[in-house]
């Protein structure tokens, strides 16, 4: 299986449960969404080939 991934917003880390997050993010504009992390899972070789290249705490 491929490796997966998804991008972790602010909406996400403020809400307490996944039906808060939900609701929130369907009243948030695309454009207010601020993304401040990202999820890349699967096995060892295909994370890190896909990663390696990633600067840790870029600006």
């Amino acid at each position: 299986m491929a490796t997966a991934s998804s991008r972790r917003s602010e909406v996400a880390r403020q809400a307490r449960d996944h039906d808060a997050c939900l609701a929130q993010l369907a009243v948030t504009p695309s454009a207010d969404n601020r993304y401040v992390g990202l999820l890349v899972s699967g096995p060892r070789n295909r994370v890190t080939a896909a990663t390696k290249r990633f600067a840790l705490l870029a600006r």
